[in-house]
């Protein structure tokens, strides 16, 4: 009984945290060409790959063991955060903002994992040194959905992806491929 309170403890903790950074992360309601408002684009420095990939992209987020995704209010369906760029922006920082404005969460960029045929770059992402805590053993953890995005965005969370199913996916083909990346991670 007493391990059960202290998860529950660090559980409502983190949701806290959560909620608390939901609030502190600037959501762009901007265009990303407004440079004096905008978020700095954050890829590790070791991946840079400067403008070689340009196009839409997004992000690959493995945390505790669990996929970052979103579902597409309109389908239903899942996918990782990304989206398109705008004018000359790399495919990188593509995946930054998206994955900014789409979850509310500041990743930082790194390797590039896949290019399917070469119109959706998928990246590795990290937290910036914010680790979950008090979730293990949950299949599921919801996080806020951004004010910004709730008109195309239903939910943002982190899954095993062993809970999905191709189906439930918005490009039910990459689905195989996207499992294969995490659990390579």
């Amino acid at each position: 009984m007493k391990r059960a309170g202290y998860y529950l403890i660090n559980n409502l903790l983190f949701l806290f945290i959560i909620v608390i950074i939901a609030m502190i992360v600037p959501m762009p309601s901007f265009s990303r060409t407004q440079k004096d408002n905008q978020a700095k684009c954050l890829i590790n420095p070791k991946f840079d790959y400067g403008n070689t990939y340009a196009g839409n992209a997004g992000c690959l987020l493995k945390a505790d063991n669990k996929l970052l995704i979103i579902r597409d209010k309109k389908t239903g369906k899942l996918s990782p955060p990304g989206g398109k760029p705008e004018k000359t922006e790399s495919a990188q920082c593509t995946a930054f903002y998206e994955t900014l404005e789409e979850t509310g969460l500041k990743l930082t960029v790194g390797k590039l994992l896949n290019s399917f045929k070469g119109k959706f770059y998928l990246f590795q992402c990290s937290l910036n040194g914010f680790e979950l805590t008090g979730y293990r053993g949950e299949k599921k953890i919801n996080l806020p959905v951004p004010k910004t995005v709730e008109d195309g965005v239903s939910e943002v969370f982190l899954i095993d992806p062993k809970e999905l199913k191709a189906n439930e996916w918005r490009f039910p083909s990459q689905f195989k491929i996207i499992q294969g990346l995490f659990l390579s991670l």
